[in-house]
């Protein structure tokens, strides 16, 4: 997966959309990249917060119809 994504996605901004607890946008910022992971499920979000403080990922909980950027 890494390869994949350095080859074909430069640096920047990803969106997880339904980043469920957030082991993959945790695993996505590890990579370099800033990453917002949103889902509907407010437990989900909570525990993706506590869980994973690197600056460079926010979880939101929200849907993907309701989000703004």
């Amino acid at each position: 997966f890494e390869d994949l994504t350095k080859k074909y996605i430069p640096k920047g901004k990803i969106i997880d959309v339904g980043c469920g607890l957030g082991f993959l946008s945790n695993d996505i910022s590890e990579m370099g990249y800033q990453v917002t992971g949103i889902d509907v499920s407010a437990v989900s979000i909570e525990y993706a917060s506590k869980q994973f403080t690197n600056r460079s990922i926010e979880f939101i909980h929200s849907s993907v119809e309701e989000y703004k950027e």
